[in-house]
């Protein structure tokens, strides 16, 4: 339910941020190229707009063609009075604007005082940009360094324009540096073509054969390689918490792309070295890097436009990225930590590590509701970025193709079955009468690991050695490699194994022991083998294919993840029931190489090998398996037994039997 809620407020966080740059984007479109102008112009044009509005929308299309004069002019015909809030608002803007572009400072400060000025209306970014603006132009305050960051910020369309007018204001009082600053940003900004023009013209004029910000300039592998070394070693004071200035990175596209492919780098070399002979590259498994990038750019493209910062989106990304290739590496080697949860705590102490350092860099580089921002800009990377991907993205560059059946037909390997089992029943020994015999199947279902193979031999070879059941056992396994090499694990070749065991067996004396082994899940259990289409056997197929046979004693013994779900389905009085977990567990040891499965090493290899005694021998195995995973950090797999009423005293039995033959054996 949990991970329901995270995904959905995750999808809606996304949603919503979307929907803000479509916005942001249409606006800036309309300011681009004159269009702002053009929109003005069709607007007023509409036949529901009124006089008024009509006239105010033409002066709004002749200011941001560039005609002030013209603009001004028509400003001056309307009646404020009779003008609607918001649109007496845009007037008298328009009206401060066209002045002070004019150089008219006392005209401006009358256009704003006659609205802007007033209480009755709410004090927007834009507003006291403006009154800073003019008290700069009537010397009333300096433009200092903190004040040019409050309109570097703005991200409106006004923006620019206060930018070019505030490089306007500084070259009056004879502050060049102040006026480069606001040309540069004004530039960079784009947006209307005689905002651009008029700060091109200005820089040429006060910079004479200074490079106007935004034309070309040769590149240099050198330096830029420079740059790169300088911005990771800011990312790296950045991870311990150390100032850096926001002069002190190199912000530029193609520090972008350097840094995007060093990350990369940091985050598929370790998976490089995972090679293995006979592996081959999986070109999908590096699509998850490619998806990290590409999260991580449209969460810093989200919070640049949150945190009203012009060009936002590349200094936060270009700062994360030159923190983040020391983080991919400690992910990866907190793989090689003992225990999974130990493995998952370094990993919820990675993903805090990152979400801090977002949050003070936001924090450092905002002037107001730090800490409303410096949280909003934490949890978009948190919810974007850090949980579908973690600090590091999980990739898996090679696998291991499954080795061919031997090019085996499917058809002549499905319906050869039927002989191999004629086979087995022609060797398989018949009950001796008044004894109780036991009779074993083991039955390794997933053919694409040797493990399951390994486990149901090395169970058979035991049964036969030490519970009587040479001659009375059948294995049933797949595996890829060597698909012939016995019957088939499958649902079908389950079904007739168990009636031949009941046509040879005395139903009423004798005991069926089956173990099974295979990936599964509380529903089924695996089946699996390579291009042969085989069924899963379900808890309910395999209840009555056993009481298809009619074996009345049994002994089930499930090893495989939340194998526990076959447990009530399987439940008789008649009936001793053993799964390596529990319904909703997961097992392990099931890694291709090994011989046994954990749950198989502690019941088969440790406990049945040494004691004739089920139950006894189960309770051993659990506690060594608690043990193993409580010293591994895992989840405890809690492995189940269920003790049918009539079953312990059959058992007892048969136990006895057992012990009596392996104590004549020794003495022979």
């Amino acid at each position: 339910m949990s991970d329901v809620i995270v995904t959905s407020l995750g999808v809606l966080a996304l949603g919503l941020g979307t929907m803000y740059v479509l916005q942001r984007r249409a606006l800036a479109a309309l300011r681009r190229r004159g269009a702002l102008s053009r929109w003005s112009a069709y607007a007023g044009a509409l036949p529901f707009v009124g006089a008024r509005e009509r006239a105010l929308l033409e002066a709004d299309s002749l200011f941001w063609k560039g005609d002030f004069e013209a603009s001004l002019a028509r400003l001056q015909s309307l009646d404020s009075a009779r003008l609607s809030r918001r649109s007496r608002r845009l007037w008298a803007r328009l009206g401060t604007l066209s002045s002070l572009l004019l150089e008219r400072p006392s005209d401006a400060r009358t256009w704003f005082n006659r609205v802007l000025g007033e209480r009755i209306f709410p004090s927007s970014a834009n507003d006291r940009a403006l009154s800073l603006l003019l008290e700069y132009s009537e010397g009333r305050v300096a433009s200092d360094s903190a004040q040019r960051e409050k309109l570097h910020e703005l991200r409106t369309p006004l923006g620019a324009l206060l930018q070019l007018v505030a490089a306007i204001l500084a070259e009056r009082a004879n502050q060049p540096a102040t006026a480069k600053s606001h040309l540069e940003n004004a530039i960079a900004r784009g947006g209307e073509v005689f905002v651009v023009a008029r700060a091109v013209e200005r820089y040429e004029s006060l910079f004479p054969g200074e490079p106007v910000p935004g034309s070309p300039k040769r590149v240099s592998l050198m330096s830029e390689l420079g740059d790169l070394a300088q911005n990771f070693w800011c990312g790296q004071r950045l991870l311990l918490f150390r100032k850096v200035a926001r002069e002190q990175f190199a912000f530029s596209y193609e520090q972008l792309v350097l840094l995007v492919l060093l990350n990369l780098t940091f985050a598929t070399l370790p998976r490089f070295l995972d090679y293995t002979p006979g592996a081959k590259f999986f070109v999908f498994g590096s699509y998850d890097g490619l998806a990290w990038v590409f999260s991580l750019l449209l969460t810093s493209l989200l919070v640049g436009y949150v945190l009203r910062r012009a060009h936002g989106a590349l200094e936060m990304s270009i700062a994360l990225l030159s923190a983040t290739p020391v983080l991919h590496v400690l992910s990866h080697a907190r793989l090689e930590l003992p225990g999974e949860s130990v493995s998952r705590l370094a990993e919820l102490a990675l993903s805090g590590w990152l979400l801090l350092v977002v949050a003070v860099r936001t924090y450092s580089s905002v002037h107001s509701r730090r800490v409303l921002r410096a949280g909003a800009a934490a949890l978009m990377y948190g919810a974007l970025l850090v949980w579908p991907f973690g600090v590091s993205p999980e990739l898996q560059l090679w696998y291991t193709p499954h080795r061919p059946a031997h090019d085996v037909p499917s058809e002549r390997l499905l319906f050869g079955q039927a002989e191999r089992l004629q086979q087995i029943e022609r060797n398989l020994l018949p009950d001796a009468p008044g004894t109780i015999d036991p009779y074993l199947i083991a039955f390794a279902a997933w053919g694409a690991q040797d493990v399951f193979l390994n486990e149901a031999r090395f169970v058979q070879k035991l049964f036969d050695a030490r519970f009587a059941t040479r001659g009375r056992s059948i294995l049933l396994a797949n595996y890829d490699a060597s698909p012939t090499s016995t019957p088939l694990a499958s649902l079908t070749n389950l079904e007739r194994a168990l009636h031949l065991i009941g046509n040879k067996m005395n139903r009423e004396e004798d005991v069926l022991i089956l173990f099974m082994t295979s990936h599964g899940r509380r529903t089924e259990l695996g089946v699996e083998l390579s291009r042969v289409p085989l069924e899963e056997i379900t808890p309910n197929a395999l209840r009555h294919a056993l009481d298809d046979a009619k074996i009345k004693w049994r002994v089930v013994i499930v090893s495989a993840c939340e194998s526990g779900g076959f447990v009530d389905a399987l439940k008789s009085d008649q009936t001793l029931i053993v799964t390596a977990a529990a319904a909703d567990k997961k097992s392990f040891g099931c890694a291709s190489g090994r011989q046994l499965t954990d749950f198989g090493q502690a019941l088969f290899a440790e406990a049945l090998t040494h004691d004739t005694h089920f139950v006894r021998a189960f309770e051993r195995a659990r506690e060594i398996v608690r043990q193993r995973e409580a010293s591994r950090g895992l989840e405890a797999s809690d492995p189940q037994i269920f003790i049918g009423s009539n079953v312990a005293g059959k058992l007892h039995a048969l136990e006895t039997r057992i012990s009596k033959q392996n104590d004549v054996s020794r003495d022979n």
